[in-house]
């Protein structure tokens, strides 16, 4: 089970997400690439792009990117 904090000023705002280590750097490395294609694309990331993305997030665990606490869309 790992623990985001963020930038939350305290530990009851924590947030759950009920995944391993391993599934952790999973998500981490692709919100890596997707800082990465947004800094690469000008215009924004496209909506097949962005489903793409959200539906990879969600092979991690189901609904994973809707518990993650910082909406990029």
């Amino acid at each position: 089970m790992v623990i985001i904090q963020g930038e939350y000023s305290g530990t009851q705002n924590f947030v759950c997400l009920d995944i391993s280590f391993l599934e952790f750097l999973q998500m981490a490395f692709l919100y890596r690439d997707l800082e990465n294609m947004l800094d690469e694309w000008d215009d924004g990331l496209d909506e097949e792009k962005i489903d793409g993305f959200k539906k990879e997030i969600n092979t991690i665990k189901s609904n994973l990117y809707e518990l993650y606490p910082f909406q990029y869309f």
